[in-house]
């Protein structure tokens, strides 16, 4: 069984040639879209927003999504004369060290090297990667600012879906089919490098700063609305076998109308809209 000693131990190997730094475990309106392939800059426009949902009908309290605590890299203090030392907790799954996501296999109590675990890949090192070094390294610079000392990995999917909510500007841009894939990629790298973006770009930055966490989220292209349902984009993550929202770009919306809802982690049950996905 692999305590903390041992994982820091493991993360200092030549082979892996780690820096040490914190160790953590871990309807609506239209997107105001065009054709896809026609990234063609427009005027910056805040997304167009429902009117606000009757009370009756306003979102239900989300789904609690949790992650194992934090766990340091310092010592564990010394204990005073006649306290028993607590037990130490086995270590495996998702494990963040600063910026950089590892996984610790359960069975094999061993980093997971050049392998899939769901659909998050780590490479040769062991470490999480996207596939693209110039995506990886913007993810790196968000996670930076909010990777602290006592911090979960639950508390840093809040702190990475609130950036993603607050830090850039709407504009027009590509939309895509019920059920396509394969854009996340594309859209996240304009809205990383540009600043601006529809609610496929929205999504595309949280997929991937959700994923680096060790969240093995899921990118939906589908439609959104009540009676008038519109081309959407939004994130999926399965905890504890239910599929919940992620929709920043939508909470962005309603933000600007004032009108203050909560798209974090949200069943599709609770939701006062219906989500079409393929």
């Amino acid at each position: 069984m692999l305590n903390r000693k041992h994982i820091l131990r493991k993360l200092m190997m030549p082979a892996g040639a780690f820096l040490m730094g914190l160790l953590l475990f871990a309807g609506p309106g239209n997107c105001s879209v065009q054709a896809a392939g026609t990234a063609k800059a427009e005027t910056a426009a805040v997304a167009e927003a429902p009117a606000a949902v009757p009370a009756a009908a306003a979102p239900a309290a989300q789904t609690a999504v949790t992650a194992e605590p934090v766990i340091g890299t310092e010592a564990p203090p010394a204990q005073a004369a006649g306290q028993t030392a607590p037990a130490v907790q086995p270590i495996y799954g998702p494990m963040l060290v600063g910026t950089d996501l590892y996984y610790v296999d359960p069975e094999t109590q061993d980093l997971v090297r050049d392998e899939f675990r769901g659909t998050l890949y780590f490479g040769p090192d062991g470490k999480y990667t996207s596939g693209d070094e110039v995506l990886d390294t913007y993810v790196e610079a968000v996670l930076a600012a909010f990777v602290a000392e006592g911090k979960t990995r639950a508390d840093l999917l809040r702190d990475v879906y609130v950036y993603t909510r607050d830090s850039f500007t709407y504009l027009k841009r590509n939309y895509y089919e019920v059920g396509q894939t394969g854009w996340e990629h594309d859209e996240a790298l304009t809205m990383f490098s540009t600043g601006r973006g529809n609610c496929y770009c929205y999504a595309s930055v949280f997929y991937y700063l959700s994923r680096a966490l060790g969240f093995d989220s899921q990118i939906v292209s589908g439609l959104v609305g009540s009676t008038r349902q519109s081309p959407h984009g939004w994130v999926e993550i399965v905890v504890n076998g239910e599929s919940l929202i992620f929709d920043t770009e939508l909470e962005m919306a309603y933000l600007k109308k004032n009108q203050k809802y909560d798209f974090f982690a949200m069943s599709y049950k609770n939701v006062p809209w219906r989500y079409v996905k393929g």
